[in-house]
């Protein structure tokens, strides 16, 4: 289904998210969770994984308008292939 470049960002992109994750998670270990920073480093993790998936969403969402129109495509060329015979 996917291309080999899309697996290849998929997985790249899962590893910047488990290192965003274990560093909130480290920088937090020992704060209590009412404190700003612990807030403010866990806003900052999640825009932090906005901005590592966006591209991905991206090409993935491309790639399958580019699939479909390439289909959509190759059914016109089939059905006047057909109405000419």
């Amino acid at each position: 289904m996917f291309n080999l470049n899309i697996k290849k960002s998929i997985s790249i992109i899962l590893v910047f998210i488990v290192l965003i994750l274990a560093g909130a998670f480290y920088l937090t270990r020992g704060m209590t969770w009412s404190s700003l920073e612990f807030v403010m480093i866990w806003v900052g993790a999640i825009i932090a994984m906005h901005v590592v998936i966006t591209p991905l969403v991206i090409s993935i969402v491309r790639a399958r308008d580019q699939r479909k129109a390439a289909e959509e495509e190759a059914a016109k060329q089939q059905s006047g292939n057909i109405s000419k015979d």
